[in-house]
């Protein structure tokens, strides 16, 4: 029973031994299996994988710290993409700034253009920048600031022409008192035609306070007289102050006289010339009354006296030979060819210098050639010759 029991115990044991080999034979084959699983999973080298179309990627069996490789490829060729974003972005902003740069550059010359047209009398200025241009290029001209604020008048903006005709005064060099004195010119104009009393009023103080009192008076009265009866009051007003201002100014009375002859009468006319040559120095009275004799020689109406006038004045200074030829003038220029003969034969029978006869027979034979006969002009120099033998 011992043997028997010791034969199985070794059988046990064998049969023991037999499986665990058989546990190693089938551990050695799974690991077969897993080796073949690999290697079927990994391709051959150059095979490359397909991804459609015939796209290859080759190297695809990275080792993972290769594929974090690919990976940051990948973002590597993202920031290259933005960049190219940016890059791009940046480009059009350098076309849309060159284009700008462009156009700017365009209008600039435009406007340089059109500065230099209208400097150079080319074209008329018909825009405000226009006429801002040429002030700018301007700031003295009286002619530019005038035909701006005709600019504003004619668009029916007053106010900005009144604007403009003080900032023209106040732009204008002290030094250009011509200029100031055509800018206050133009202004009174302005407001004759659209302003009251009062506006003008102001306007006449200023322009007295900057340029010439006595011309501003003058220019205003001028202007006022050719405006109509309804600045008839304001005008009489304006020559009040005047004869106040400048009493014995002769052209403050000349102004005077005119303005009764084209507003009131020949009589009222009369009557300022009375005045006149009260308050006039003795020397300046006879250019007052010649003023008025011409003044009559203007009007058919008042021929008679304005002959009344010379004759009056030759009678008190009959050797002032002016006075004979104007007569002469003014009746040849109506036509008066008779009334301009018996004028140089009078004047014939003065005595007068040598240069003054001279003139005297001159004109009175170019008279007789183209108004009168071969008697007539035979005539004169006869007369010519007696007057040189009486002389001598």
């Amino acid at each position: 029973d011992s043997d028997d029991e010791d034969d199985d115990e070794e059988e046990d044991e064998q049969e023991e031994e037999d499986d665990e080999e058989e546990d190693d034979d089938e551990d050695d084959d799974d690991d077969d299996e897993e080796d073949e699983s690999e290697e079927e999973d990994v391709p051959a080298a150059g095979s490359g994988l397909a991804m459609g179309s015939g796209f290859a990627w080759d190297d695809f069996s990275l080792p993972k710290s290769s594929n974090g490789a690919a990976e940051d490829d990948d973002s590597d060729d993202d920031d290259e993409d933005d960049d190219d974003d940016e890059d791009g972005e940046a480009t059009g902003r350098s076309k849309r700034a060159r284009e700008k740069a462009r156009k700017a550059r365009e209008e600039e010359a435009r406007l340089r253009a059109r500065e230099e047209e209208l400097l150079d009398g080319g074209a008329a200025p018909e825009t405000v920048e226009d006429f801002e241009r040429m002030i700018v290029a301007r700031p003295n001209s009286s002619y530019v600031w005038i035909q701006y604020m005709a600019f504003h008048a004619m668009s029916a903006d007053i106010e900005a022409a009144r604007k403009l005709a003080a900032r023209a005064i106040n732009t204008v060099n002290y030094r250009e008192e011509a200029e100031k004195a055509n800018i206050f010119h133009a202004w009174m104009n302005l407001e004759a035609q659209y302003g009251d009393e009062g506006t003008l009023l102001e306007v006449l103080k200023r322009g007295c306070a900057t340029c010439d009192g006595k011309a501003m008076h003058l220019r205003l009265i001028e202007i006022l007289t050719g405006a109509g009866a309804a600045r008839d009051e304001l005008c009489a007003e304006v020559l009040r102050k005047a004869r106040k201002k400048f009493a014995g100014d002769l052209d403050v009375w000349k102004a005077e006289i005119a303005w009764h002859l084209e507003r009131r009468s020949a009589d009222s006319a009369n009557d300022a010339l009375k005045r006149a040559t009260k308050a006039l120095d003795r020397r300046d009275a006879p250019d007052a009354i010649k003023f008025l004799g011409l003044a009559f020689y203007k009007d058919p109406k008042t021929l008679a006296r304005a002959r009344e006038v010379f004759e009056g004045l030759r009678e008190s200074m009959p050797k002032k030979s002016d006075l004979w030829f104007v007569s002469v003038d003014q009746e040849l220029a109506r036509g008066e060819v008779a009334a301009a003969r018996r004028l140089l034969e009078r004047m014939a029978t003065l005595r007068w210098k040598t240069k003054i006869a001279k003139m005297l027979f001159s004109k009175w034979l170019e008279i007789e050639i183209e108004h009168g006969d071969e008697t007539s002009v035979e005539n004169v120099k006869n007369r010519a010759r007696q007057y040189i033998e009486n002389k001598l």
